[in-house]
């Protein structure tokens, strides 16, 4: 497996900084950097300036932006005062025409109820009626029926009164009309028995037409409560139908009412959403305001500790310069002597090899002494990398190129000149890198 290392990012950090600062010092002197600093110095001045008009024009827009919150927000309050009355307005009209609509349901109920009791009186009644007329018919044929009896009775008795008066006549005159005896006691006894007959008729026909009386009275009275009952439904059918009447035209003024509340309350709904939006708006403005007003004068006490501070870097500039030239210096000759080092730590480890290869057996001491120059190499590349903010370092293995370690890492093969640039202090030919070299990658 390739043995890759990692420079410090700590390390590496410091290094891009001081080089940094390096290139800013070769592009400039130190006239030029006070020159720098003073016109930087006016320049947040004028800024200074520029946000205290700033800051002094944010804090009236804060103002009226607060009063404007103020006012909408009293709008507010009424639409939501004038929204919770009109909510509780459609609430009791909504109650009132459940109230109504019951009312309405039960009275037409109650009217379905007389109507069919008016119906069945009047059925009934028709009904007594026809009972009546033919109870009447009846009582007249009866009428007749006993009147025919009474004189067929009258005669009868007649005509029994005459048959007995014959015999009697016949009884005294003596023996010579025995012989019409027998038809004259047979007549009187069929006389007698029809008159038995009729009486026993017409007694029935009395009795059925006293009876027939007495239905017809009761059918009469009858009628007449029927009639009254009917009389008395009708009545209650005609109130039943003024209360409905009454009902629905209370019922549709009741929904007229609710139909107006409720478009009230959808334009006051609507009004209240408008000031909310409003509202909404103006907060955000109000906080877009005031974040703007901190914002500015955050700036501004930012510029004037930068303003304070600009003299301060000014006056230190001179022993920073001097320190970084100093210090580029140092970075300089530790880059040079730590690569000079790695070039004669490479000849020492080629060295070595081409030594070890020459050898049958290879001594303990000899394998201590390659593998110091090996950990030394290592450590002396990954300094060089860091110090030149590289990717890394690499130890070249068997059958390893400069282009197949291209294309490990970065895969392609066509940069390992970037790779030979980095390591020109090692290698001299592209081909001729041996197994064990440790190479600084470049990002």
């Amino acid at each position: 497996m390739p043995h890759v290392v990692v420079p410090s990012p700590a390390r590496a950090a410091r290094v891009l900084a001081l080089l940094a600062a390096l290139g800013l010092l070769a592009s400039c002197g130190p006239s030029e950097r006070e020159q720098e600093l003073e016109t930087r110095t006016q320049a947040l001045e004028a800024q200074v300036g520029d946000l205290e008009a700033a800051l002094a024009l944010a804090e009236t827009d804060l103002g009226a932006a607060n009063e404007a919150r103020a006012s909408l927000q009293e709008r507010l309050d009424a639409a939501v005062t004038e929204r919770d009355a009109l909510q509780t307005e459609v609430a009791d009209l909504r109650s009132e025409v459940d109230r109504l609509e019951a009312r309405a349901s039960e009275t037409r109920e109650r009217l379905g109820e007389r109507v069919d009791d008016l119906a069945a009186a009047r059925s009934e009644l028709e009904a007594a009626r026809a009972a009546l007329a033919t109870a009447r018919e009846r009582r007249d044929a009866l009428q007749a029926e006993r009147d025919a009896l009474r004189a067929e009775v009258a005669d009868l008795e007649n005509r029994l009164a005459e048959a007995e008066g014959t015999t009697e006549d016949a009884t005294g005159e003596g023996s010579d009309r025995a012989a019409s005896d027998a038809d004259v006691e047979a007549d009187v006894a069929a006389l007698r028995s029809d008159l038995a007959s009729a009486r026993a008729a017409l007694a029935e026909v009395e009795a059925e037409r006293d009876a027939l009386e007495a239905e017809v009275a009761r059918l009469e009275a009858r009628i007449a409560e029927l009639e009254a009952a009917a009389e008395a439904a009708g009545s209650q059918e005609d109130a039943a139908r003024a209360d409905l009447e009454d009902v629905e035209t209370e019922l549709s003024v009741t929904a007229v009412e609710l139909a107006s509340a409720r478009a009230n309350l959808s334009i006051v709904q609507e009004d209240l959403a408008d000031v909310e939006g409003e509202l909404a708006a103006a907060r955000e403005d109000l906080e877009a305001t005031r974040s703007e007003l901190a914002a500015t004068e955050a700036e501004r006490d930012a510029l004037a500790a930068s303003l304070e501070d600009a003299q301060a870097q000014r006056d230190d500039l001179e022993a920073r310069v001097a320190s970084l030239r100093d210090a580029s210096q140092a970075a300089r000759a530790e880059v040079e002597a730590a690569r000079a080092e790695a070039a004669a730590l490479t000849a020492d480890l080629e060295a070595a090899l081409e030594e070890r290869a020459g050898l049958e057996e290879v001594t303990e001491a000899q394998r201590e002494e390659l593998a110091a120059i090996r950990a030394d190499l290592r450590a002396t590349q990954n300094r060089v990398a860091e110090l030149r903010d590289a990717r890394g370092i690499y130890t070249v293995q068997p059958a390893d190129s400069l282009s197949s370690i291209a294309t490990f890492f970065y895969r392609d093969g066509y940069r390992w000149p970037d790779i030979l640039a980095e390591n020109d202090n090692l290698i001299d030919e592209p081909d001729l890198i041996f197994p064990g070299m440790v190479l600084v990658i470049p990002r």
